[in-house]
């Protein structure tokens, strides 16, 4: 069950990187200058930081052997990648079993086990399906609109990351994350100390116990990391107001 989790937070953070490539893509203002603050943030990681800057940019600044590489990641290396860790992870789930309702035991599970096709693989289509609709559908009456053609110059425009990431781009903006070293911490550590975290819970937390009203530990650790993220998009919105 700990490789589940594992592979799992593994294909989260793939299509975390997903979503970073493909912002590029469109070649407009909003995407370049989103992307070379981005790379920026990974320039600033110790000892390989240059690397994984040069790596994804090809050269020294953002231009046409970045879209090159994003492309590339975007449309093959990434989702391979996508596609042979959720086989893994299906192959994973099927041979350690379902959580189950947490009213019910182990043993209960196992006696009502069936195979994984055609119920399993039909449930799946189905809310494949509806996710698949409902994307077409924003994309359709809610199109994203497109700035101004990608330039080296920003003029007018302000760089600001998109809603899931104003958190951290207010946490950099506070005074205990200014400098070099408070940057470091802030775009770096954290996040990856949160990783390290979030792959750990099932070598950390053994109790076989699921209810929630018996892992208080977890719930309150969960609840305020979400309060935070809450507070910290909050507070860039009062901030950009005033």
């Amino acid at each position: 069950s700990e490789l589940v989790w594992v592979v799992g937070t593994i294909l989260f953070t793939l299509v975390v990187a997903m979503g970073f490539t493909g912002y590029l893509l469109p070649w407009d203002q909003r995407s370049f200058w989103a992307t070379t603050v981005g790379i920026e943030i990974a320039d600033k990681t110790p000892l390989i930081g240059d690397f994984i800057g040069q790596f994804l940019r090809g050269g020294p600044t953002t231009g046409a052997h970045t879209i090159n590489r994003f492309f590339v990641l975007h449309v093959m290396i990434l989702p391979l990648s996508i596609m042979g860790l959720a086989t893994l992870h299906i192959y994973l789930f099927r041979k350690a079993g379902p959580a189950g309702p947490y009213k019910r035991d182990h043993k209960e599970l196992t006696k009502t086990s069936e195979y994984f096709f055609p119920r399993q693989v039909y449930k799946d289509s189905v809310a494949i399906g509806i996710v698949f609709l409902i994307t077409c559908a924003l994309a359709f009456y809610e199109p994203v609109e497109l700035l101004g053609e990608a330039t080296p110059e920003p003029g007018d425009y302000n760089p600001v990351p998109e809603w899931y990431f104003l958190f951290l781009f207010q946490l950099l903006r506070y005074e205990t994350f200014s400098g070099e070293w408070g940057q470091i911490i802030g775009s770096i550590v954290i996040p990856a100390a949160f990783m390290v975290w979030l792959i750990a819970i099932p070598f950390i937390f053994r109790n076989p116990e699921r209810r929630p009203w018996k892992r208080k530990f977890g719930i309150m650790t969960w609840a305020i990391i979400l309060l935070a993220v809450a507070y910290l998009t909050y507070d860039y919105s009062i901030t950009e107001i005033h």
